[in-house]
């Protein structure tokens, strides 16, 4: 592959790279640690919309949370790549960690004490962001030093499955939680964090590979991770993919909790209705590994893919009852599962080990754009327009998309 010419081939280093990766103890903690703190983001992730609907009841506010959150990703990104590169990773992650855990634990503290604004989940939202940008970098890097290239889509599918149990049981217990006390689903999302904070204390091998000593100008290592991704025609493509997919999954959360509260549903059973769309991420997950898929040419199966997402994605416009919705998500979460796992796996194994943090912040820096943007822009029309419009815009751009893949079979090729 031309876009591997430019740089020597490099050693798999990845501790554990023959057996199963069950049997790789750092790997193990990491994954564990991770697993659980999912669990906790995702209590938290439907919460913090719910609350600030609760205090505002306006789609607007939460969109703008929303879009604050993504906002450090498109701000810092670029230069947070190139850190991560320099930094020791694992460090990166135990503060990044330790930021979150005290993010998460100051909305309890505010709410219990009645001092609770929405300008504190909005500064909240912002400092999340920032902390998760250094972290999401400086684990997807990690995990090519714990995990050899031959395993790498296991690897994905396996954190692909624990997101699937996740996302299955984090909204029934977001609103079960929600329902009980506004502050519980935070102080659940705070506990994960102090797990997640002694799994990553207990990894033993590297996290980086060596490292020159010399120092460079940060802004020609950012513009090194650029350029590779620019030259690599099939993942410039895929990178404003991923974007519109990732605000379309953000969007959809929001549309269903609007047709929720349209609908007199309750918190409860609107975080029921999110949460079986676990259902449909595990049934994607399975599926994957499934020999015909994992055979299958990446070109084709992404085909198959967008046009199925072309499909679901009308019927969040038509969905009202609960039933329904639940249909919706199950099958659109599987969709959306098979890509993450397809697209995942391809541009782990093709980026260099020691580019992996630049290289993944150009490639996320776009997606995270258009979702900060995106998502404030979703607030407003479910606000000015309602919910069958909003479906109808997010649907003709998910057409162009499908569109563009079809006619591109000699990147995907």
């Amino acid at each position: 592959m031309y876009w591997k010419a430019a740089y020597p081939v490099e050693e798999d280093s990845a501790r554990g790279s023959s057996g199963s990766l069950w049997r790789n103890r750092d790997y193990l903690l990491l994954w564990l640690g991770q697993s659980v703190s999912s669990l906790g983001t995702g209590i938290s992730q439907l919460a913090f919309p719910l609350l600030i609907l609760a205090e505002t009841r306006s789609p607007a506010a939460a969109g703008v949370a929303g879009a604050l959150q993504q906002a450090p990703l498109v701000l810092f990104s670029l230069p947070a790549g190139a850190l991560v590169d320099r930094w020791d990773r694992q460090r990166v992650m135990l503060l990044s960690t330790l930021g979150l855990l005290l993010c998460l634990a100051s909305i309890p503290v505010a709410l219990i004490i009645w001092r609770l604004t929405l300008a504190h989940l909005y500064i909240v939202a912002f400092a999340i962001g920032s902390c998760s940008t250094f972290y999401r970098l400086a684990q997807l890097g990690a995990l090519t030093r714990l995990v050899p290239k031959a395993q790498m889509s296991t690897a994905v599918a396996q954190n692909e499955a624990a997101y699937s149990a996740t996302s299955l049981l984090s909204p029934s217990l977001s609103g079960w939680l929600f329902s009980v006390a506004q502050f519980l689903p935070f102080a659940a999302d705070a506990i994960s964090y102090v797990i997640l904070l002694g799994s990553l204390l207990n990894i033993r091998a590297p996290l980086q590979g060596e490292r020159t000593t010399a120092k460079r100008s940060l802004l020609r290592e950012v513009c090194e991770g650029i350029v590779w991704l620019w030259s690599h025609k099939l993942l410039r493509l895929l990178t404003f993919l991923a974007g519109y997919i990732e605000l379309l999954l953000n969007g959809s959360i929001l549309i269903v909790l609007v047709i929720a509260q349209q609908h007199g549903i309750s918190a409860a059973l609107a975080g029921v209705i999110l949460g079986v769309g676990g259902i449909g991420n595990l049934a994607g997950t399975v599926l994957s590994a499934q020999a015909p898929l994992r055979r299958a040419r990446f070109g084709r199966t992404l085909r198959g893919v967008m046009l199925a997402y072309a499909l679901i994605w009308p019927f969040y416009g038509l969905a009202i009852t609960p039933l329904f919705l639940g249909a919706v998500m199950i099958l659109y979460s599987l969709i959306d599962s098979v890509a993450a796992i397809q697209m995942v796996s391809y541009r782990m194994t093709s980026v260099p080990e020691h580019l992996q943090g630049r290289v993944s912040s150009a490639y996320r820096m776009i997606p995270y754009a258009m979702v900060a943007l995106g998502q404030a822009l979703i607030g407003v029309s479910l606000q000015q327009l309602g919910v069958l419009p909003t479906v109808a815009l997010l649907w003709a751009g998910l057409l162009f998309f499908a569109l563009r893949l079809l006619i591109s079979r000699k990147e995907l090729a």
